[in-house]
């Protein structure tokens, strides 16, 4: 159930009440809301019903919108039972669990999902707490109260890798689903509080991420590489154009793209930032969902600008060591706000390159 909008705080939700005869949401109106990100105390049904419609989940008429979740719930609920995962969100293991306790058709892809995500307490722990925890957990694991939660994303995860054979599971994963399930959760009330559908929402979130926008290429495509090196020249000519000295001082230390901008880019910056900024950094990438990794890479751009003059005679491990620890700067929106003029001017430039010189 959507609440009515009439709280002056909701800059979203009022667009999902549109006025006849039309009764469609105007998704270009939320794009631009979240363009810049959504303040911090933004209510949570705002940036939930901003995500669904952004990465297009959400139908474009609202009264469909009862009819498609049941649709959701349906389709994954056929998964779980395929891969005869039902009981899985009740399930304990012990902090020492190895594949051997996982009984399912793909042990070690369980294990490796367990593993990795197990490893996510600092963003695991902003999901809402258990109020019991569940018999059988060990009392000195600080994961104890967020175990169905865990559960929940490993099946997800799991499912995710099973049906698409292509790829699977790959490391990475795990931190791109977290948000997305904590941005469902803080809203759970539009999904009448039902944990199911929740978890069937965030995983055709997270196969509309990786399989249906430019971001697929970094994973679906058979010449795999040749793509991924052929994308990571763009950000190359594009850090070359914008931060050259930059650029310079890379290319001298033999620094490629691909020892730091891969990673940034394809787990759009989970790992240098908490997950409060990651919300609001997310907010304004979904609002560029059809062109994510350029915008991805102007996010890049704009955050090697913001530090530019660390890099001032930092020798090939200092500067590696900047690049790959977390961003030491929490000024979100000013990050965004410089890659959204990156943005423009890029995209200003390629519209204007499609016109022939005249001579």
């Amino acid at each position: 159930m959507i609440p009515t909008p009439n709280s002056p705080n909701y800059k979203v939700l009022p667009h999902f009440f549109p006025a006849p005869p039309n009764n469609s949401i105007d998704l270009q109106s939320i794009c631009r809301i979240c363009k810049d990100g959504l303040k911090t105390d933004a209510p949570a049904e705002d940036r939930c019903l901003a995500w669904l419609a952004m990465i297009n989940i959400y139908p474009s008429n609202p009264n469909n919108w009862p009819h498609k979740r049941e649709e959701i719930a349906a389709e994954y609920k056929a998964f779980i039972n395929d891969f005869g995962l039902n009981d899985w969100n009740t399930k304990v293991f012990s902090l020492n669990s190895d594949l051997s306790n996982f009984d399912v058709s793909n042990p070690t892809q369980m294990d490796s999902i367990h593993r990795d995500i197990i490893r996510m307490g600092h963003q695991l722990c902003f999901l809402p707490p258990a109020k019991v925890i569940p018999a059988g957990c060990d009392p000195n694991d600080q994961l104890a109260p967020f175990t169905e939660h865990i559960r929940r994303l490993e099946r997800i995860l799991y499912i995710f890798g099973m049906i698409n054979k292509s790829f699977g599971y790959m490391q990475g994963f795990n931190e791109l689903l977290p948000p997305i399930y904590y941005v469902l959760v803080t809203a759970k009330h539009l999904f009448a509080d039902n944990m199911e559908q929740i978890e069937a929402v965030a995983f055709f979130c997270i196969q509309q991420l990786l399989t249906d926008s430019d971001f697929q290429k970094f994973y679906t495509h058979e010449d795999q590489q040749k793509i991924i090196d052929a994308k990571l020249n763009e950000f190359d000519v594009m850090l070359h154009q914008r931060l050259p000295k930059i650029a310079a001082h890379f290319d001298r230390l033999q620094i490629r793209p691909f020892c730091y901008c891969y990673k940034w880019v394809t787990l759009l910056f989970a790992q240098e930032f908490d997950l409060p900024e990651i919300l609001i950094l997310w907010d304004s990438i979904f609002a560029h969902f059809n062109a994510m990794v350029r915008f991805s890479f102007c996010c890049a751009i704009a955050r090697l600008k913001m530090t530019k003059e660390q890099f001032d005679h930092a020798d090939y491990k200092q500067t590696m060591n900047l690049l790959m620890s977390p961003s030491n700067f929490r000024d979100i929106n000013k990050l965004i706000q410089k890659a959204n003029k990156i943005f423009d001017a890029t995209a200003k430039k390629r519209r204007f390159s499609m016109f022939p010189r005249a001579h």
